[in-house]
C-alpha cells in the first residue's frame, strides 16, 4: 500500500522541472445538449465540474495529447448505473503559448463509455460499451504562467451499436 501510494509522489517530486512543466491538469466544466436518435428530447446538462479529469502532455511547443478518464456513478429507484470512461485527444495551438495573450485552439479525438446498469437487489444487470468521436474549436486563455483558462465549443458524436442509438452533443 505504502509502495503504491507514495512511489508516484516521490517521482514525481524528484522529476526535473522540464518535464512536469510538459504535463497539464485539468478540469472542466460546461454546458451540454444531448440529442438522442430514437427520441425527440433533448437531454440540457450544466455540470462544474463535471466527472472527468484532463490529462494533457505537451508533445511539442503547439501540440498536446489529451487522456480523459471519468468514473459517474448514480442510482434512482432502487437502479444504479455506473460509467467508466477513456478518451484520447490531439489539441493544436495555432501559435506558441507566450502566457501573455489568448491563443486559439482546435481539439479532434475519441474515447470509449462502459455502461454497468443493475437492480437494487442486484439480480438483474446488464452492461454496453459505446465508442464516441468530436472535435472542438476554442482559445487558451492565460492568467499567471502557469496557469490559464480555456472557453471551447465542441462536438461529439457517439456511434450507434445494439445497445445504443447515436447521440449528437454540442456545448461550451
Amino acid at each position: 500500500m505504502l509502495k503504491r501510494t507514495f512511489l508516484p509522489l516521490l517521482l514525481v517530486a524528484l522529476a526535473p522541472t522540464t518535464v512536469l512543466a510538459q504535463i497539464e491538469f485539468g478540469i472542466d466544466g460546461g454546458l451540454e445538449i444531448t440529442s438522442t436518435a430514437d427520441t425527440d428530447d433533448n437531454v440540457t446538462e450544466i455540470a462544474i465540474p463535471t466527472d472527468a479529469l484532463r490529462i494533457g502532455i505537451w508533445r511539442s511547443d503547439r501540440r498536446i495529447v489529451e487522456l480523459r478518464p471519468s468514473v459517474s456513478r448514480g442510482s434512482s429507484g432502487g437502479r444504479t448505473l455506473t460509467e467508466l470512461g477513456l478518451g484520447a485527444g490531439l489539441r493544436f495551438l495555432l501559435r506558441d503559448m507566450d502566457w501573455e495573450a489568448a491563443v486559439p485552439c482546435i481539439r479532434v479525438g475519441g474515447g470509449l463509455n462502459y455502461f454497468k446498469r443493475s437492480d437494487a437487489d442486484a439480480r438483474t444487470s446488464d452492461s454496453a460499451t459505446q465508442f464516441r468521436a468530436g472535435a472542438g474549436v476554442g482559445v487558451e486563455i492565460p492568467i499567471a504562467e502557469p496557469v490559464g483558462f480555456r472557453l471551447e465549443g465542441f462536438y461529439i458524436h457517439g456511434f450507434p451499436n445494439d445497445n445504443f442509438p447515436r447521440f449528437d452533443s454540442f456545448g461550451v
